[in-house]
């Protein structure tokens, strides 16, 4: 009964965590964030930050424990206040890594959603409240947790197809938007970094003049850790990078909570992103949820 009972209610949990933005010494240990508290309900993850007109907006996964289902949602940052959660998008699927960034005069974000089997790029319609699809860049494909890199004149999707039978995190495609303006897989795709860095944990930013991408190392476990890439070559022919630096969450100086876990970074002009894992916690939502349905249907 009390192995039940732990495997059923007892899960890891994911917290954002934020700290203004560092230029100098950007990953000098240690680092110290502020963590954001999740609610009874809901656990946040996959952090992606934005400033707009004198605000931070933090764009992230936002879990339902009563449903195990996550939405896009967000959080307000004015005047070093930080505000509640707010879900913008939700469809029937799972959804989390809402990829944010700018073309034009337009917010764009590109959300992970693979269970829809497509990859779908959503426009800002009202920022940051109402989201509506703008193109779908991939068509009958699982894949998740995208890339987009506009360089030199061309844009590029890195992301990781999704293959539910291994379900191994080690694989990566690159695609670019060729003159017709559809998205085309590049002649080095897909290519395998392995699990210790495949897959994306955060945009892509420049650091020390030299353009970084995140990635997760999932080797023993997932979100175990964050690496950072140095992009040495990315082109319709070929995708370079070498592994400058590894982070783990004793790493990083939080107050009171003890967490083991660590695989997105973000950043913007006022404030750096993470998320920060906690393996074993009570999920009281998901008992309450389960006892309510079976009242409900007892009636």
């Amino acid at each position: 009964m009390l192995s039940y009972f732990r495997k059923r209610f007892w899960d890891e949990e994911w917290n954002v965590a934020i700290r203004p933005h560092v230029d100098s010494g950007m990953f000098d240990t240690p680092m110290r964030f502020q963590v954001l508290e999740n609610t009874w309900r809901y656990w946040c993850a996959d952090p992606f930050v934005m400033d707009w007109h004198g605000k931070t907006y933090i764009f992230m996964e936002v879990l339902d424990r009563c449903t195990q289902k996550g939405s896009i949602g967000y959080r307000v940052i004015e005047n070093g206040k930080v505000g509640p959660i707010k879900i913008c998008i939700d469809t029937p699927y799972h959804m989390s890594y809402p990829m944010l960034y700018r073309l034009g005069e337009d917010i764009l974000m590109i959300p992970e959603c693979h269970k829809s089997n497509k990859l779908t790029v959503y426009r800002a319609k009202e920022f940051p409240d109402i989201w509506e699809p703008l193109e779908t860049a991939l068509e009958d494909r699982a894949v998740c947790d995208t890339n987009y890199l506009k360089l030199d004149g061309e844009e590029y999707l890195l992301t990781m197809p999704v293959d539910e039978e291994r379900y191994i995190y080690d694989t990566l495609e690159l695609h670019r938007r060729n003159q017709e303006g559809k998205w085309v897989l590049c002649s080095n795709s897909p290519f395998v970094p392995g699990t210790e860095s495949a897959r994306n944990g955060g945009n892509f930013f420049v650091m020390d003049g030299q353009l970084i991408r995140p990635s997760q190392n999932c080797g023993n476990s997932y979100g175990e850790k964050l690496v950072l890439n140095h992009v040495l070559e990315i082109s319709q022919d070929g995708y370079k990078e070498k592994v400058i630096r590894e982070i783990t969450a004793a790493d990083i100086q939080v107050d009171r909570k003890q967490f083991d876990g660590i695989h997105t970074f973000n950043c913007c002009e006022s404030y750096d992103v993470i998320d920060l894992r906690r393996r074993q916690t009570f999920q009281s939502a998901k008992l309450v949820y389960m006892l309510r349905h079976k009242f409900r249907k007892g009636r």
